[in-house]
């Protein structure tokens, strides 16, 4: 092929790309002077002024409002064909009205002008990855139920030992370079369970720096033993685990991009039972994945400085595990990651928002994914995997089940 043919079919595959967020009322891509373009990059920024012309603006506004409707419907038909069991794990996006940093989300995508059109974006693509999801999950289903037996036999037979804290640190292989602590969010007793992990595992290594990574803290933050008075400063529900970190010569960096750190913002997702439930807009799988992507940029800088130092990654288990996607574990796989998840018997959960616009929330029985999609449970206190095939589907190393209250969570719930 000659080089006139390729850059022909350069220019035609690029103004195809980009023609649903450049065009003009007409629906006709805006014209570009030859003289003015000068080979690829060229081409691509004469196209991305464009986008910021006001006449152009509105146009994008529609295209990605019309985008996330029927991104939204196509997600639905797929949810709805998945088995029951699977549906409550797709949540299709339909609309979100949050104050957000809107400019620090995308700041790449140059057409992206306004906050809704941002918001719109971020939900379209969020639908389309359920899409993908809704598929990898009926092959995961499968894959859960050809080995269900292996996994409930590597749970039986995981000795139920006490303390079963130490003994889970010293599980954990004298090589591992990452290792991820997963919590399921607001239990008291899961933080504490985390907090004493910590410190098992600075008398575990000793003579091994440790730096402790979190989801809890924006990044940029770095407490070191040093400067540990700041701490005290801090209203943290975590406030304890930082200061416990420091006076075991642990490092702690926050990983949170500033805007998810400093929003509270909720948006609506539609559920398998065509009811309305509100949601984190910060929860769905578009925003974990770039969530996920800025903690690996500073994870990477990090192993950059300090190249034999135990990395600790506490977060949440979304963030971690190795059955979900875009997660930590998959993206350090070339080191040596070990996953232990701490999860409470019982857990908070919105279970529906009622006409008046108020959620309404109860206590009810934590599941991890597994125990979700296969409708079993694994009551062991303490699970250990180490086939490799299994830890994959089960989604950790170790699982730790900590006891939780019932009626004093539900106190705390009324308390809230």
């Amino acid at each position: 092929m000659n080089m006139k043919k390729k850059y022909f079919l350069l220019f035609l595959t690029l103004g195809l790309l980009t023609f649903p967020l450049h065009v003009d009322a007409g629906g006709k891509l805006p014209r570009i002077k030859p003289s003015k373009v000068t080979g690829r990059k060229g081409y691509v920024s004469a196209l991305r002024a464009h986008t910021i012309k006001p006449e152009f603006n509105a146009r994008t506004s529609q295209v990605l409002e019309s985008r996330l409707i029927n991104t939204s419907i196509r997600a639905r038909q797929v949810q709805q064909k998945l088995p029951k069991t699977l549906r409550p794990l797709i949540s299709p996006s339909v609309a979100s009205f949050p104050e957000i940093n809107w400019q620090a989300i995308y700041p790449a995508k140059s057409f992206l002008t306004t906050q809704e059109q941002t918001v719109n974006y971020m939900l379209a693509k969020n639908n389309r990855l359920q899409v993908q999801e809704a598929e990898r999950l009926e092959k995961f289903y499968q894959d859960l139920q050809a080995h269900v037996t292996q996994l409930q036999q590597a749970a039986q037979t995981t000795p139920q030992v006490e303390p079963y804290l130490p003994w889970a640190v010293e599980q954990i292989p004298a090589q591992t370079t990452m290792l991820f602590l997963g919590e399921t969010h607001y239990v008291p007793e899961v933080q504490q369970a985390i907090q004493e992990l910590i410190k098992e595992l600075a008398q575990h290594a000793q003579g091994r720096k440790i730096i402790l990574f979190t989801e809890f803290l924006p990044e940029q933050t770095h407490y070191t033993p040093a400067n540990k008075s700041q701490v005290e400063q801090t209203k943290s529900r975590y406030k304890e685990t930082w200061q416990s970190a420091l006076e075991q010569n642990i490092e702690v960096v926050g990983l949170e991009p500033a805007f998810v750190f400093e929003d509270t913002s909720m948006e609506l997702s539609e559920i398998s039972s065509g009811a309305i439930t509100e949601t984190l807009l910060w929860a769905n799988l578009e925003a974990v994945r770039l969530r996920n992507e800025v903690w690996a940029r500073i994870l990477q800088q990090y192993r950059a400085e300090n190249p034999d130092a135990l990395f600790v990654v506490y977060d949440g288990t979304a963030h971690s595990s190795y059955n979900t996607r875009f997660t930590l574990s998959h993206a350090f796989e070339k080191e040596v990651p070990f996953v232990i998840n701490v999860e409470p018997t019982y857990h908070i959960k919105t279970v529906h928002i009622m006409e008046d616009g108020e959620p309404v929330r109860d206590v009810v029985p934590h599941r991890n994914l597994v125990e979700k999609m296969l409708g079993i449970e694994l009551p062991q206190r303490v699970i250990q995997i180490t086939a490799p095939e299994l830890k994959q589907l089960a989604g950790f190393d170790i699982r730790l089940k900590i006891p939780v209250n019932r009626k004093k969570m539900f106190l705390r719930l009324l308390t809230e």
